[in-house]
């Protein structure tokens, strides 16, 4: 029984220590993180936008079906 454990956690360290070949960093210009820092800003602010309400609503029709019913 112990044999199996110890071998069990030496499988385990094994998956976990493999060496992986990584590419070389590459070099990103500034214009094209700041444009997609700007992207992602500007689809967070729209979709807050435009489902906060929409929310709000339903979390006002949750509250007024549930005081409705008890």
């Amino acid at each position: 029984m112990l044999a199996s454990s110890s071998n069990t956690y030496r499988n385990i360290w094994f998956e976990a220590a493999t060496v992986v070949a990584v590419a070389p960093p590459v070099e990103i210009p500034a214009g094209s993180v700041l444009r997609s820092a700007l992207a992602g800003g500007l689809s967070c602010a729209l979709s807050c936008s435009l489902m906060h309400p929409v929310d709000t609503i339903k979390v006002c029709y949750s509250v007024f079906f549930f005081f409705l019913f008890t």
